[in-house]
């Protein structure tokens, strides 16, 4: 009777050895990886009260500098960004991303915001419901970009329905000019 031939024990180990690597890069915490793309951390304070609910005027919150250096902005993030209009930069959510589509639809004397043909809500549960004057930068965009935010765009706003000094007021916001990650 023919035995098989039995693999040398250091040939096993070698292929086990492999094995834990491999899943230990696959499957290892989004948090180790993350930490490499932080230049800086800084602690922030919330001023004003356009983040209300989600954020109090005078919290405290961390901003994770480099954060999109090596990670793409997702939907929901809530961002530190340098507007023009403003000495400090600002906090708001991402509410929009690059290829989603948007337009602005009249209800009731007021514009709701409707990404991916959903109408926008604010973490109360509150649709968008904008005048015609914080409609209007949006509707511009809409119209010159055929409903669709382009290619490193994102739409961000604040938690007041009725729009804030966000995106219904300076457009649509470049990837270069998110600074940071806003850890609550």
């Amino acid at each position: 009777m023919a035995t098989k031939p039995k693999l040398p024990l250091k040939f096993l180990a070698a292929i086990v050895g492999l094995l834990v690597v491999v899943i230990v890069v696959l499957y290892a915490p989004q948090t180790e990886r993350v930490s490499e793309c932080i230049s800086r951390t800084e602690t922030v304070t919330v001023r004003g009260q356009s983040m209300e609910p989600l954020l109090e005027e005078g919290q405290e919150v961390r901003a994770l500098y480099g954060y999109y250096d090596c990670n793409d902005v997702s939907r929901g993030d809530i961002v530190l960004f340098s507007y023009t209009g403003s000495e400090t930069p600002l906090i708001k959510r991402v509410r929009a991303l690059p290829d989603d589509t948007f337009a602005l639809v009249e209800s009731n004397g007021a514009w709701n915001i409707l990404v991916n043909n959903e109408i926008l809500k604010n973490s109360a549960g509150a649709p968008y419901a904008l005048d015609n004057n914080a409609a209007r930068l949006l509707q511009l965009y809409e119209h010159d970009y055929n409903g669709t935010v382009p290619e490193n765009a994102y739409m961000l706003l604040g938690e007041f329905p009725e729009g804030s000094t966000d995106s219904t007021r300076f457009g649509l916001v470049d990837k270069s000019g998110i600074l940071a990650l806003v850890d609550v």
